[in-house]
């Protein structure tokens, strides 16, 4: 669990840092860590979290993060491809 008692969380992904408002505590996300062992040694190998946005953020807003935090994302398909695998 992401809990929060400050009304706002803190992210920092690889030096970039940015606050998130939340408005109020509670629990605003959770995380995973994946680990495999080899001689002995556990080395971690992926963390995956999930974030929870206030009701008040929009898509815009939840897109712009996205770009900060990870310069190098990118839509796994196109508009028109997304949009016809949605029809289907």
């Amino acid at each position: 669990m992401i809990g929060v008692n400050t009304a706002a969380y803190l992210l920092n992904i690889d030096g970039r840092i940015d606050e998130i408002d939340t408005r109020g505590d509670g629990d605003w996300g959770d995380g995973q860590e994946f680990y495999h062992t080899h001689k002995g040694n556990e080395y971690l190998d992926a963390v995956v979290m999930t974030d929870i946005m206030p009701e008040f953020e929009n898509l815009a807003s939840m897109k712009g993060r996205l770009q900060y935090f990870f310069k190098e994302v990118s839509p796994i398909c196109d508009q028109e491809e997304c949009s016809e695998q949605q029809i289907k």
